[in-house]
């Protein structure tokens, strides 16, 4: 075997990760999955996504064909032929613990989920590369995927912080004084939600209230009036993941938290989603799942992501159910898909 040692940025890639589901798909199982990354080393066994990836040693082996066949059938597993749990088989894969390798994949029902490590890239390098296996599986051939980094959309929204948290009214929290604490456990959940209508009816709210905000930023000052409107006060300043999964390398989780936690809103970055489109799907774009979540959130946190695919809205929470009741945020989810809008607009 020969080895390759990660650059700085993979090192700081290595304790995020991140989740993608997508589905319902045709023509794609896992056996073609397992196929498509066999394939993919026959023709590169030096690419990343069939690597070996060394957290201890920071370095990426790479493998002989016997080595990785090994290893293939633990990349992929089959969940069989039935419909799947989307949210649940999400689930899964977050928590599971970090592996061996840059990537780690369930398929089952028509389903895919992909837990992808930053150590890889970005999540719109993770977005290219789950759109050319799930394709190669689904022409039954070998994947050939390539970086491909375009500029996102935190280009645009985090080379200006300031002027979208003036114009949406974010300020930056106080210091809060030590408050009562319970004991907590993690439990980390999610919940989902989207609309084929809600884009275009926001358009042209936009453009005469908050003409080049981006669609994630109106998303996130949305869901912060909605958990507010539902009891659920947030702190004053949601948080920009600043192009990152999440905001801060992850910390062990403690023992106690906050007796009664405000909320800390924490926008992750989906990726760019367009090379989703061209996936094998089965269903018309309103009936799509696309969730992308990360694999990591502080107790306190609730990371949202906002992405536009086929002209959907997809929206995701991540959160831990010991901290915030998950019926709360998915109402809050469905009150954004209804009319995000008039949740900024209502007078506080």
């Amino acid at each position: 075997m020969s080895a390759t040692r990660l650059t700085p940025r993979e090192r700081a890639g290595l304790p995020l990760e991140y989740v993608r589901t997508v589905g319902p798909l045709t023509g794609v199982t896992a056996e073609r999955l397992r196929s498509a990354l066999t394939g993919l080393h026959r023709a590169d066994p030096a690419h990343r996504a069939v690597a070996r990836l060394d957290r201890a040693g920071a370095r990426w082996w790479q493998l002989d064909a016997a080595g990785f066949a090994r290893h293939a059938a633990g990349l992929v597993t089959d969940l069989g032929p039935d419909l799947v749990d989307f949210e649940a088989t999400t689930r899964r894969l977050q928590d599971e613990p970090h592996g061996d390798f840059p990537m780690r994949v369930l398929a089952g029902g028509g389903y895919v989920a992909v837990r992808v490590s930053q150590a890889y890239g970005d999540a719109t390098s993770a977005n290219a590369l789950i759109r050319e296996l799930v394709r190669a599986a689904g022409e039954g051939r070998a994947a050939r995927p390539a970086r491909f980094e375009p500029a996102s959309w935190w280009t645009r929204l985090g080379t200006h912080p300031g002027r979208w948290r003036e114009e949406l009214g974010f300020t930056r929290p106080p210091r809060r004084a030590p408050e009562p604490v319970r004991p907590w456990r993690p439990a980390l959940t999610l919940c989902s939600a989207r609309s084929s209508r809600v884009l275009g009816e926001m358009r042209p709210w936009r453009d005469a209230y908050s003409p080049g905000i981006s669609t994630p930023a109106i998303m996130l000052a949305a869901f912060t009036a909605a958990l507010s409107e539902l009891g659920l006060a947030p702190g004053p300043a949601p948080e920009p993941a600043a192009g990152r999964v999440l905001p801060r390398r992850p910390e062990p989780y403690p023992e106690e938290i906050a007796a009664q936690p405000r909320p800390r809103i924490v926008l992750a970055d989906p990726g760019w989603h367009d090379p989703l489109a061209g996936l094998p799907w089965g269903v018309e774009p309103v009936g799509r799942i696309n969730l992308s979540v990360p694999a990591y959130c502080e107790p306190e946190d609730i990371v949202l992501s906002a992405g536009e695919l086929d002209g959907v809205l997809h929206l995701n929470a991540t959160f831990h159910a010991t901290a915030y009741q998950p019926g709360v945020v998915r109402r809050a989810l469905d009150l954004v898909c209804s009319d995000p809008a008039g949740l900024i607009m209502a007078p506080v």
